[in-house]
């Protein structure tokens, strides 16, 4: 399979087969594209406080996790 060039986290979690049943916690996958895109720009100055960083960070390593396990990337 081939995936896509992109930032879009939910693009490529669209493409892992429907017979794999995600985590609800993936309807916040949306979060970390704009956080990871919006980083990229100097002229992006919002500070992000520790207990968003953590929550962030975490659901980063979730869908890592549930990603690496669930899926055969090779």
């Amino acid at each position: 399979m081939e995936f896509p060039y992109t930032h879009s986290i939910e693009r490529l979690i669209a493409l892992i087969p429907s017979q794999i049943i995600l985590p609800d916690s993936f309807d916040k996958v949306q979060d970390l594209s704009d956080y990871a895109v919006a980083k990229r720009y100097p002229d992006y100055y919002e500070k992000v406080n520790k207990d968003d960083a953590e929550k962030t960070f975490n659901l980063a390593s979730m869908v890592r996790d549930f990603v690496l396990s669930n899926v055969n990337l090779t």
